[in-house]
């Protein structure tokens, strides 16, 4: 019988595919999600999803800058609080923690582990905060970090970029900017590698693709698979940010979400450049390039009507 696995945010982007990897590994999961009436915010519903658990994948996050940063605080450092605190009282064995690339804020450079702490948004804010809580349980529990770079894939909101790449819509800024990415499944094939190294334990990895590309090559990219022109004009960074402001506006007004907001702006004109030698030593490595991803992830919204 293979290791009993608890999943946290099981049934979102990430969570899927996780579970997916795992079972494939041979791992006996239990997945812990809000669509199956699992609130993280519950110790008591955490407490007993832990009991009789070797290992802890925790993914339940709240990654929407456009919720009250009140709502952010509570499900990504209350809720990383409530399972470290079950991980602990259970006897855990190890835990493994989805965090960002994003805890490390506007870098200049290619960045690895020993970058500081410099959160700029909210999200990225409580995911800091939520990793220092890690950090202090490894005594009492066995962590392992993964700082994710962007992942993309056929979810909502890459669909809403491919959209608007399709519909014309021009790069934000020089486009010059390195943008290195993380397909989805290669995160997922990242948690399933580092539950099962002992090795990991006590550590925080940078998990990215390969190498950096820039923005204007990601959106190149997207284009060519799309048979789309790539537009010759530039919108311009503040541009972009006043679009921003009038369609969050707009949908505030109408009830609905916007996909561009003033805080994702900001995010794509950022150096995006990692340095992932260090889960490279512990021998993992993203399969995946960007155009095989983005082939596959195009691929899976055509066939779903959804571009």
């Amino acid at each position: 019988m293979g290791k009993k696995v608890l999943v946290t945010g099981a049934c979102g982007f990430l969570g899927k595919f996780a579970v997916n990897e795992l079972h494939g590994a041979g791992y006996e999961i239990e997945e812990f999600d809000l669509e199956g009436g699992n609130d993280i915010l519950d110790y008591a519903q955490v407490e007993n999803a832990c009991r009789g658990k070797d290992i802890v994948v925790h993914l339940a996050a709240a990654l929407d800058e456009a919720l009250p940063y009140e709502r952010l605080h509570a499900i990504n450092v209350k809720g990383t609080e409530n399972v470290l605190e079950a991980c602990a009282k259970c006897n855990v064995k190890r835990l493994v923690f989805a965090s960002s690339v994003g805890v490390m804020g506007n870098i200049a450079g290619e960045a690895d582990e020993s970058f500081p702490y410099a959160p700029e948004t909210n999200y990225e804010k409580t995911k800091a905060e939520a990793e220092r809580l890690v950090l202090k349980y490894q005594e009492l529990l066995p962590v392992t970090i993964l700082r994710f770079a962007l992942l993309y894939g056929a979810n909502s909101y890459w669909k809403q970029i491919i959209k608007l790449i399709k519909k014309g819509f021009p790069i934000t800024g020089s486009g010059k900017n390195k943008f290195q990415l993380l397909y989805v499944k290669d995160a997922a094939g990242a948690i399933r590698f580092v539950a099962g190294d002992e090795n990991s334990e006590n550590e925080i990895y940078i998990a990215a693709e390969e190498c950096a590309n820039t923005l204007e090559g990601v959106y190149t990219e997207i284009a060519n698979l799309l048979n789309v022109e790539i537009p010759k004009k530039h919108l311009p960074v503040w541009q972009a940010k006043l679009l921003a402001h009038v369609l969050l506006a707009k949908a505030k007004m109408q009830g609905k979400k916007t996909v561009i907001m003033p805080a994702h702006i900001d995010r794509l004109v950022r150096e995006r450049a990692y340095n992932t030698g260090k889960i490279s030593k512990l021998g993992w490595h993203a399969k995946y390039s960007l155009h095989e991803g983005m082939k596959e992830t195009v691929e899976e919204l055509k066939s779903k009507g959804e571009i």
